[in-house]
């Protein structure tokens, strides 16, 4: 029996991705009998307790902040789960949770991907039931249609870096007369292989601290640099931007050859010459997204290291053929491995970025293969991905506690 007959969503802020997937969840917690609601923006523990006494919940599931952190303003009776996306907390601009003494308290906490890449350790929380919480799809929005047109031969949707040659010489850091500039830090990063979409937050850090400490000859500790470096805004330019590059640049530069690539996302486009010409505009209804998706012959992704990313999902469940990089991180769960390369999904391989343009060459001389196998996609997430199916094992998981 489904101890939750009422559940208050909240979520750090009513930023487009955070309000979408809240409104999403609410809908398939209603279909499945739960009476829902989310609210956005609080900031202090008065305002959770204002929020949670007007609404009277079971449960309260909250994206990427624990029962702890607000400090008693959540009644002990009711169920808290915590859902972490981002392992920096709160609306992603935070230092890591795993470094906040107050985190934890919640009777079930789902990381998004493994907690060791959001550099949480389960066994210091022993109260709480773990788990891996994959995003969901909404079929309202994210469906098939075979009779949709192709439009273009290829897109991205998604943000890139800004290029900022200018930034280069300016100091990210300083410490007497002696400076790191941005452009050294970039150099050190894409050069090292640091810049990479499967490296958590943490590690990111510590090789930036490397870096930090080999450039001004210091022992800085990794506990000063949180303190410091660490709350410094500029910091999210390389441990959040530069990560996606290498894979999105990559992936987009072998489809320039073919001609009809369009971009789509933040004008941050606008600042690559050689991406300048392909760019559209922003996409700011998933109603638009999924009609890219679906008259692109080929919708170009890295995913950023998984096929459970949200954008990735979306794309298979609206039937647009998926083409990423191999190796891509396919969960450890039965639902997610049924989705087979070159079935569900294109891929190619990592080591060998050459072939992507054959690839790529391929699917545009046969986009009934590339239908054929985005139909497969959908198929596969309207079976087993919908937020229904999220929604109906978190209820498992509170049944159960």
């Amino acid at each position: 029996m489904n101890p939750c007959k009422r559940l208050l969503l909240l979520i750090p802020d009513r930023e487009t991705y955070y309000s979408t997937t809240a409104y999403s969840i609410v809908k398939a917690a209603n279909q499945l009998g739960v009476d829902a609601t989310f609210v956005g923006g609080l900031r202090t523990p008065e305002e959770h307790a204002k929020v949670v006494a007007r609404y009277a919940p079971d449960v309260v599931f909250e994206f990427n902040q624990s029962r702890n952190e607000a400090h008693g303003a959540i009644p002990r009776q009711v169920r808290h789960i915590c859902w972490v996306q981002d392992p920096r907390g709160g609306a992603g601009d935070g230092d890591l949770l795993a470094n906040n003494p107050h985190f934890g308290g919640s009777d079930i906490i789902y990381t998004y991907g493994a907690a060791e890449k959001c550099n949480l350790d389960p066994a210091k929380y022993p109260d709480s039931f773990w788990g891996v919480l994959y995003y969901g799809v909404d079929p309202d929005f994210f469906h098939p249609d075979p009779k949709t047109p192709f439009l273009r031969n290829s897109s991205f949707c998604g943000y890139i870096p800004p290029l900022v040659p200018q930034m280069d010489d300016q100091p990210f850091l300083s410490l007497g007369n002696r400076h790191l500039t941005y452009g050294e830090l970039t150099y050190y990063m894409v050069r090292e292989k640091c810049a990479d979409a499967r490296l958590s937050p943490a590690r990111l850090h510590e090789l930036i601290l490397d870096k930090i400490n080999s450039h001004f000859g210091i022992a800085m500790s990794i506990e000063e640099f949180r303190a410091t470096v660490g709350k410094m805004p500029a910091l999210r330019r390389f441990d959040l931007d530069l990560p996606r590059l290498p894979d999105r640049e990559r992936l987009v530069d072998a489809a320039l050859p073919f001609g009809g690539l369009e971009l789509f996302g933040p004008n941050t486009w606008l600042t690559w010459p050689k991406y300048r010409p392909y760019y559209r505009h922003m996409l700011n209804w998933r109603t638009d997204l999924a009609d890219v998706y679906r008259s692109s012959i080929i919708n170009l992704h890295n995913g950023l290291e998984t096929i459970s990313q949200p954008r990735s999902m979306e794309i298979m469940a609206s039937g647009g053929l998926l083409f990423t990089h191999s190796p891509i991180n396919v969960p450890d769960d039965p639902d997610f491995a049924r989705l087979i390369p070159g079935v569900h999904y294109a891929e190619f391989p990592e080591s060998a970025p050459d072939h992507a343009e054959i690839m790529i060459e391929h699917y545009l001389k046969h986009p009934d293969e590339a239908r054929r196998i985005g139909l497969a996609g959908a198929e596969e997430m309207h079976a087993s991905h919908l937020w229904r199916h999220r929604m109906t094992r978190i209820f498992a998981d509170l049944s159960a506690l």
